[in-house]
């Protein structure tokens, strides 16, 4: 066999290690919490998203409209109609980008909602708004390009407890604001 015949073969061993990989893709840890029988079993001090324990995340109360904030920052949706499954909720805020964040900053709906958020921006420079869906428990990936004074709207339904952050990449993705899952 000729060296060149060698190196061909070797670059074809290579290249189906590599596509074999990326085919597999790298292992995931399993969520913290028990395993019993092959499924996640959530307890209390099951680690969600965000790092908070779902024995703390169920301490989080979720304003609806009429209610004053819990604390300064957190939003009190617009509007709450019914979902599209029966005791679904469909929860939309209105908020503003001003000085790299969003206002109201921290967003909160409940488990299997369906989340909307309408944000206006106030400065002079697009953004690019996305939410984090780093544990994949938001169904799509969702990302908005909004101009200096327009709104965008973002809707997503969420599935699993937990802190998830919606980060700007055009302010080198910094965490602009945040929605809570309870």
């Amino acid at each position: 066999m000729s060296k060149k015949n060698i190196y061909i073969l070797l670059a074809v061993i290579v290249f189906l290690i590599i596509a074999a990989l990326i085919w597999v893709g790298p292992k995931t840890e399993t969520p913290l919490g028990e395993i019993g029988e092959g499924v996640i079993k959530e307890t209390p001090e099951t680690i969600v998203s965000g790092g908070i324990t779902i024995k703390e995340i169920k301490k989080v109360k979720v304003p609806t409209i009429g209610d004053n904030p819990p604390k300064e920052g957190v939003g009190v949706p617009g509007k709450v109609a019914e979902g599209e499954k029966e005791g679904q909720k469909y929860y939309v805020f209105e908020t503003e980008l001003k000085n790299g964040k969003l206002d109201p900053y921290e967003l909160r709906v409940k488990q299997d909602d369906l989340l909307g958020i309408s944000i206006t921006n106030l400065e002079d420079k697009e953004h690019t708004v996305h939410i984090s869906s780093e544990n994949s428990f938001i169904p799509n990936f969702i990302e908005r390009k909004i101009a200096p004074g327009a709104s965008g709207f973002m809707r997503t339904q969420v599935l699993k407890p937990g802190i998830y952050d919606i980060i700007c990449t055009t302010c080198k993705n910094e965490v602009i604001g945040q929605f809570i899952v309870i």
